[in-house]
């Protein structure tokens, strides 16, 4: 797992320390534009004020020359000439601080907790070219904004409101017309799965399944025919109907009140567009020898055939997981693309914070070295194109020959690190609902060839955790009848995860869950609650060698060396200490034990045989926060709650899930919050129960602490 240097603030102070990193870099440029000869100010930002002072004059923005955008910027950017000539660059901060927003609530959707999400997204926020571009008065992270609002507004199921934002984005800048692919890919029957009911669901699937196997008999253009005919769906076609209608109003109302020059200007021009000056691309010196020939605007029109064509593969393949595709997607079309300005990195770094924790989850990349070599080629390969380009512009000396090696090399290592992304990263598919993760669950149809686990406790009886009208109809029988249930839920921690010991039982499962085919590994992870990490670290190492069997974790025997502290008889002693105050704190455990036993033992010493051999573990699970305090979402899990089986002696994992069907965190259990963090009871009088046992003592109910 990627380790992240220590950030200890909340996202409220994240945000402040952002504003003050833009105001800071403002309040500079406005000295640096007043006293030096080089300006901070963008030459775009003097483009859109002077587009903007002919709207106030009720002339067309197009008089100024080289505006090529929508007359819609111009309007936004009015008050630079009403109140004052810096309002824009403080809208552009504004956009900085929405994808901010925008990309704490996606990380959070996506299972991460807020203090993590908090580091990720200070990649943004507190990323000083980032803050340059937007301060020098580019308008780059507008759209930017846009982009990623339509994004969230999908991924969270406001389709018509996606659509609205994905057409407005289109008009403002052509570029993001190639998401356009992977949004409908993502909009698939899976991504909305959960509208249906877990039997109206199971029976879709069966129906897909047969429908699948009667394909593969087919033809294959036939069977490519049906293909496009089922990805027409009503969803898929309402986006594509909003967003180009909403797209085609505006344009349209821009060309009646401004004609063909907003048409040519903001969309025709840069199709035939060449500019062999600040271009970091590897055709600008093809463009520089060709400039006035007509060969030139030909051979200018041909380069988008393989740069639309990459793209448009990329979405077609990746695009479940849209904000990994949407990376590759941008980062392709900028290598590729005529004209690369350092502002056109923009348009993919917004997604940086939401691409690197796939990729730090991911067991076949490492992103410490790999992703060290990335970056650092990507740097060094800038500041050779930039060292050359000084010596062209500044000192005159002809280095155009140096200038295109430098691109090309430039170009290669984009390259490079776009096969290491997709031959090395293992994506997930995006789901509005991602952050909920099931228990472990058996099909019936398996039980009998199984047998109970090592786990189950055959003679327990699991009752819902809840009886009633709640429990929507379901008996005790029936779930215990129709849904054998694995006593270890799989749950996402900071430390190492321990798979079943139990071969059998444990190659039992992974043939059941990996043998579907048209599920990913991710997908079927999820589905059986077990950690996507270790259930894709698996399954590469079984793709090596099928023969042997999925790897297995063995059980950690006796072998050489003195023996450990803590024996058994202090395990029992520990259980009951914890079992008397949960609350109570791992240096008071500590203390007791020296006072009993006389045995001085250290708090890591302790914390680990708490965590390997009394199963009360204090590894931090990243907590689902969204799904925990919404009301819907206790209504709609309560169906989930089951009392979990345990022994006396908890020697297995315990779990301890609240009244409405969340997994508690027992790091709360023993009083240990996240620094700087708060404790409060349990909202509307929440109970936590832990698991039947063969005696009395072992069930009980008790308050806990909430993370708040």
């Amino acid at each position: 797992m990627l380790r992240l240097p220590s950030l200890d603030i909340t996202f409220t102070q994240l945000i402040l320390a952002s504003v003050a990193l833009h105001a800071i870099l403002l309040i500079y440029g406005h000295w640096q534009d007043t006293h030096l000869v080089v300006k901070y100010t963008d030459i775009d930002y003097v483009v859109f004020s002077d587009a903007s002072r002919y709207l106030t004059q009720g002339l067309s923005p197009y008089r100024r020359a080289t505006y090529r955008y929508t007359p819609l910027l111009a309007q936004l950017l009015m008050p630079n000439i009403y109140l004052h000539e810096s309002f824009g660059k403080w809208v552009f901060t504004g956009a900085d601080l929405v994808i901010g927003v925008l990309i704490q609530k996606i990380l959070r959707l996506r299972g991460m907790s807020e203090s993590r999400a908090v580091k990720f997204n200070a990649l943004w926020l507190l990323n000083p070219m980032v803050a340059n571009i937007s301060t020098r008065g580019n308008a780059e992270s507008v759209i930017g904004a846009m982009v990623l609002g339509s994004f969230y507004l999908v991924m969270t199921r406001r389709i018509r409101w996606g659509a609205f934002l994905y057409g407005l984005s289109v008009h403002f800048k052509t570029y993001p017309i190639i998401y356009s692919i992977a949004l409908l890919v993502m909009m698939d029957d899976k991504y909305f799965a959960n509208e249906l009911s877990q039997q109206e669901q199971e029976e879709k699937e069966e129906k897909q399944k047969v429908v699948q196997e009667k394909r593969r008999k087919e033809n294959v253009v036939v069977r490519t025919v049906k293909d496009l005919v089922d990805f027409v769906t009503w969803r898929r076609v309402q986006f594509g109907l909003i967003s180009g209608g909403w797209f085609f109003l505006i344009t349209g109302l821009m060309y009646y009140f401004y004609g063909y020059e907003f048409l040519f200007e903001t969309y025709l021009y840069h199709v035939t567009r060449k500019d062999h000056r600040h271009n970091f691309s590897f055709w600008f010196y093809n463009i520089y020898l060709t400039f006035t020939s007509p060969t030139g605007t030909l051979v200018g029109v041909l380069t988008f055939v393989p740069q639309l064509a990459l793209v448009l593969a990329i979405g077609c393949c990746f695009g479940k997981d849209i904000f990994f595709c949407a990376f590759l997607q941008t980062f392709a079309f900028v290598a590729w693309n005529k004209v690369c300005t350092a502002q056109y990195f923009m348009w993919y770094i917004v997604f940086l914070p939401l691409l690197i924790p796939c990729l730090a989850a991911n067991p076949r990349l490492s992103l410490k070295r790999q992703g060290g070599r990335m970056l650092l080629g990507w740097v060094a390969s800038q500041g050779l194109w930039l060292s050359q380009a000084y010596n062209l512009e500044f000192l005159g000396r002809n280095t155009f020959w140096n200038l295109f090696l430098a691109s090309a090399l430039m170009f290669g290592t984009n390259v490079w690190i776009l096969v290491e992304l997709i031959t090395g990263a293992e994506y997930e598919p995006t789901s509005p609902q991602q952050h909920i993760r099931h228990p472990t669950r058996l099909d019936p149809q398996f039980q009998e060839t199984i047998g109970p686990g090592p786990n189950l406790n055959p003679s327990a009886k699991h009752q819902p955790g809840r009886s009633g009208p709640d429990s929507k109809g379901e008996s005790e029988n029936d779930v215990n009848n129709n849904v054998p249930i694995a006593t270890k839920v799989k749950r996402g921690s900071r430390g190492p995860y321990h798979e079943y010991k139990d071969k059998q039982w444990n190659d039992a499962v992974f043939d059941l869950t990996m043998n579907f085919g048209s599920m990913s590994v991710t997908e079927v992870a999820n589905k059986h609650g077990i950690n996507p990490r270790t259930a894709r670290a698996k399954f590469a190492k079984y793709m090596e060698d099928p023969s042997k069997g999925f790897p297995v974790d063995k059980p950690r025997g006796g072998g050489a060396g003195r023996p450990a502290l803590v024996q058994e008889e202090h395990t029992m002693f520990i259980l009951e200490f914890f079992r008397d105050d949960p609350a109570k704190e791992m240096h008071l455990l500590q203390d007791a034990i020296k006072e009993k036993f006389g045995l001085e033992v250290s708090e890591s010493t302790l914390n680990r045989h708490v965590k390997k051999n009394c199963s009360l573990s204090l590894q931090r699970r990243q907590p689902k926060l969204k799904a925990q305090f919404v009301d819907g979402n206790k209504e709609a899990r309560k169906a989930q709650v089951e009392e979990w089986p345990c022994d006396e002696t908890f020697l297995q994992k315990s779990v301890f899930i609240a009244e409405e069907g969340f997994n508690l965190y027992q790091r709360c259990l023993h009083g240990l919050c996240p620094k700087g963090g708060k404790t409060s009871k349990s909202k509307a009088g929440a109970k936590v129960t832990i698991g039947e046992g063969p005696h009395d003592r072992c069930t009980g109910i008790m308050e806990v602490l909430l993370w708040t």
